[in-house]
């Protein structure tokens, strides 16, 4: 089933800024690598090994495939940082080994879209993945053949901007049927420089990071419909739907930072907004068609004295949806909240945080994260915001909408309307992160199609030939 787009409402920083790029190198070893094989001959064994394949073979004459799983840690990447290119390096193992490429092999890498762990992945239980982006590795031409340089810039820049959905790479014979095989070091390999390994650049945002963590300085808090009068300060955030003694029983949780530093009439240009599971073994897990909604919190409260009879008002506006969990104890990092947040301190009078609910509340479901009194503080609520003051930026009334676009929002065809004497113009396209996507001249009473831009926020930016910015302008493309 589809589900409804949420359009972020945001603007940009387009104050001309020089920002360094940034090289990212990642090349794990044994004590902190994330790589595992899944065999389709024992569905239910884990295989954690030296060697990472992608094999189509035969067994005691019997066929079976073999598929490798890796990830790397990508968490110090800025949320909104432009990927500007991404190399990923495999190495085959040092001869002599019967661990060689064989077949016509050609292999695919692809995104993994659910959760795993690398000590229980299995065939049975190996992860999905998305073909969006998948890169293909070419039949080897030699039996210890390195294949280096792999250009991953989309699948890293999906895994960046979706970390929800991406879990690492899973590299596949395209054609699994016997015999064919590719073989590379795994980051458990004795030699380690043949681990795998991926570089990274990238470019941080245009903007103030301030990232906030929930110690303290904010609120966060539990209410529990069997229990309706008692407060709940507690080291865990559940949104649940459960049955407690037979009956059943609903909780949300309340979550607040203190954004107070922020300089007010600021531009957000992204927020994000990362919950975390608590650590293993426990009985608090993910469980069930958990879906949950996000939603801003409109009336304040008190961390020692709110409960669910007088809990405060929430809204659906720019309501963001947690997708179901694929696993017991699965991190929601950078969730994007930037309208939400930016609803919040465009009108801090019905601005106080936010609700964590279920969508459906009915048993048996839930989601369980860690609040700001758990004991691993790096577990704590994050919310990273990305800002520019409002002396930074320019002031769109300046450019009094010289150039109008319509409709808006827009599935394809838009219509251009000058109310100025320039009869025409450059428009440039401005993504979400501040990217210039495109370019061209425009004229009055002309039609744009931009049936081929992805569903988002964009900013129109129109220059005329002396570079003077003519209008600037919010247009959402559904």
């Amino acid at each position: 089933m589809k589900k409804p787009i949420l359009f972020f409402l945001i603007t940009f920083c387009f104050t001309v800024c020089t920002i360094a790029q940034v090289t990212l190198e990642l090349q794990p070893g044994a004590s902190d690598g994330k790589d595992s094989e899944v065999f389709s001959r024992q569905a239910t064994s884990n295989y954690v090994s030296n060697i990472l394949r992608a094999e189509a073979w035969t067994f005691q004459g019997s066929p079976g495939v073999l598929r490798s799983f890796f990830q790397f840690d990508l968490s110090s990447i800025p949320a909104g940082a432009t990927i500007d290119s991404a190399y990923l390096y495999l190495y085959s193992p040092n001869a002599p080994t019967t661990e060689i490429h064989s077949g016509s092999n050609a292999a695919f890498l692809r995104r993994v879209t659910g959760d795993w762990q690398q000590s229980t992945i299995t065939w049975n239980n190996q992860p999905s993945s998305s073909d969006v982006n998948q890169v293909l590795l070419p039949v080897s031409t030699a039996q210890f053949q390195d294949y280096g340089h792999i250009n991953v810039r989309n699948l890293v820049t999906d895994m960046v901007h979706n970390p929800n959905s991406s879990f690492g790479f899973v590299f596949f014979q395209e054609v699994e049927t016997p015999l064919r095989r590719m073989s590379f070091c795994s980051s458990d390999y004795p030699d380690d420089t043949k681990h795998p390994k991926l570089v990274v650049h990238y470019t941080p945002p245009s903007c103030t990071s301030l990232i906030l963590r929930q110690d303290g300085s904010g609120q966060d808090n539990q209410v529990f419909s069997q229990q309706p009068t008692s407060n709940y300060v507690s080291n865990l955030l559940r949104s649940m739907s459960w049955t407690f003694q037979g009956s059943p029983g609903i909780m949300r949780s309340l979550l607040q930072f203190d954004m107070s530093t922020i300089p007010a009439n600021s531009e957000i240009v992204y927020a994000y907004l990362s919950l975390y599971a608590p650590d293993e073994p426990t009985t608090e897990f993910h469980s069930g068609s958990n879906s949950a909604y996000l939603q801003r919190i409109t009336h304040s409260w008190n961390e020692s004295t709110v409960t669910w009879n007088n809990q405060p008002s929430s809204t659906s506006l720019h309501q963001v949806t947690l997708p179901s969990s694929t696993s017991d104890y699965q991190e929601y990092l950078n969730i994007n909240v930037t309208a939400l947040v930016d609803d919040m301190l465009a009108d801090p009078n019905s601005g106080f945080g936010f609700l964590i609910r279920q969508v459906t509340e009915d048993d048996l479901r839930r989601l369980s994260f860690v609040s700001g009194d758990y004991p691993n503080v790096q577990k704590h609520p994050k919310l990273e915001v990305c800002y520019n003051a409002a002396s930074s930026v320019h002031d769109q009334d300046h450019h009094k909408s010289a150039i109008k676009f319509y409709p808006n929002p827009s599935t394809g065809i838009v219509h251009v309307q000058f109310d100025t004497d320039v009869k025409e113009a450059r428009l440039q396209m401005i993504d979400m992160f501040g990217r210039n996507i495109s370019t061209q001249r425009i004229y009055d009473s002309e039609q744009i199609d931009i049936s081929e831009l992805m569903p988002s926020i964009y900013v129109f930016r129109i220059l005329s030939d002396q570079n003077e910015v003519l209008s600037l302008t919010k247009f959402v493309k559904q």
